[in-house]
């Protein structure tokens, strides 16, 4: 199951649970033993008691799955979901949920390069119109560790994937601990001026004191942090600071 939130109401699509007994839908089940993979939107709305309701959608309504990805598009008020899990297989199917209709539509991608079938993978809105998909799980259940960038200018143009590397580990083997961060735009100035004085810290020694309590207090703290950590490159000093100036 995936979820997001469309103003105030919160929305899940899919999943994989026990079997609604009632009929006369827009979703679909297909039974699995005692329980079913599904494609119903429930939706959840805290201004009316808590209330839930399985939305009645439209159009090129998604197969039955379980484990997909969803991001929600603000500028466009739509919602789009890609991938997940049915029985045995992973999709990698794309679709656009108008949230104002609640019609489906597929986006037909072009192009020779497609991520692979995936569950549990992140889809991730990085500017108005760019999607950043991420890892997952195939159908050998082999871990993904691929990053995709979707540019959404045109959703009846012909989009494409594009690949930016990756690894993949057995699912089973460990969990890892570590949080994943990736660059999808430039640093700010402010960034790349702190970074210059951090590293030529001993010239600006003298400079440094002239400087506003906040910037002073973000490059004690890059200080710190180049103290701790040993080999730090100049990748994860990037990101500290920009953390750092998230509260300037």
């Amino acid at each position: 199951m995936t979820g997001w939130v469309h103003g105030d109401r919160c929305y899940y699509f899919g999943g994989y649970g026990v079997m609604e007994q009632r009929s006369g839908r827009s979703s679909d089940f297909v039974l699995d033993v005692k329980f079913a993979w599904n494609n119903q939107l429930v939706i959840f709305d805290p201004r009316n008691q808590g209330h839930w309701s399985v939305a009645c959608t439209a159009g090129s309504i998604p197969s039955p799955r379980a484990c997909s990805c969803a991001v929600y598009i603000p500028d466009r008020k739509c919602t789009i979901i890609f991938g997940g899990r049915h029985r045995e297989y992973r999709l990698n199917d794309l679709y656009l949920l108008d949230m104002n209709s609640l019609i489906f539509s597929e986006i037909q991608l072009i192009g020779p390069e497609k991520p692979v079938g995936r569950s549990w993978s992140s889809l991730s809105l990085v500017e108005p119109s760019s999607l950043v998909l991420f890892g997952g799980c195939n159908n050998d259940g082999t871990v993904l560790g691929d990053l995709w960038m979707l540019r959404l200018e045109n959703v009846e143009s012909n989009n494409s994937w594009r690949v930016h590397g990756g690894s993949r580990d057995f699912l089973l083997q460990s969990f890892s601990p570590n949080a994943f961060s990736k660059r999808v735009a430039p640093a700010s100035l402010l960034t790349i001026c702190l970074a210059y004085v951090h590293k030529y810290i001993n010239a600006f020694e003298s400079e440094v004191i002239t400087l506003p309590f906040t910037l002073q207090y973000s490059l004690q703290c890059m200080l710190k942090f180049s103290h701790i950590v040993k080999e730090f490159s100049s990748a994860k000093l990037l990101t500290v600071i920009d953390l750092l100036n998230m509260g300037i």
